[in-house]
């Protein structure tokens, strides 16, 4: 029941579309802490992959690359 985003980091719990699995999930939610901190912390460190910084520089990374390859090519 867990839900596997971003390299299989789990960050949530993934359910059934009906009422009862809702309420499951909120009750294993509100009685496990643990698990909310996990959830929560995978969470935070894959928003963290997100800041502008990183992506930016992630952009000019992926673009300079392909400029290089483009000048080997021709």
């Amino acid at each position: 029941m867990k839900l596997q985003l971003s390299r299989g980091i789990e960050m949530g719990l993934a359910v059934e579309f009906d009422e009862k699995s809702l309420k499951n999930a909120i009750i294993k939610l509100r009685d496990d802490p643990k698990l909310r901190e996990e959830f929560g912390k995978n969470a935070r460190k894959t928003a963290l992959n997100y800041d502008w910084k990183i992506l930016s520089k992630r952009m000019e990374e992926i673009m300079s690359a392909n400029i290089c390859h483009e000048e080997v090519l021709t």
